[in-house]
């Protein structure tokens, strides 16, 4: 069921143009990388921050 759900939303982002996908869940981020067949990236919010700020 997890793993529909990623897809789903997966699906839904992409539909919208998006490249990525953020998540503050760590297993959230789990389901959708094993759900990113489509080569979308998947960052958790830490990482999103970390690039915002030049780390």
């Amino acid at each position: 069921m997890a793993l529909w759900t990623a897809s789903e939303r997966l699906r839904e982002a992409a539909s919208t143009g998006a490249e990525a996908i953020v998540s503050c869940c760590p297993a959230c981020k789990e389901n959708f990388k094993d759900a990113a067949k489509n080569g979308m990236k998947v960052y958790d919010i830490t990482e999103l921050i970390a690039m915002a700020i030049g780390k």
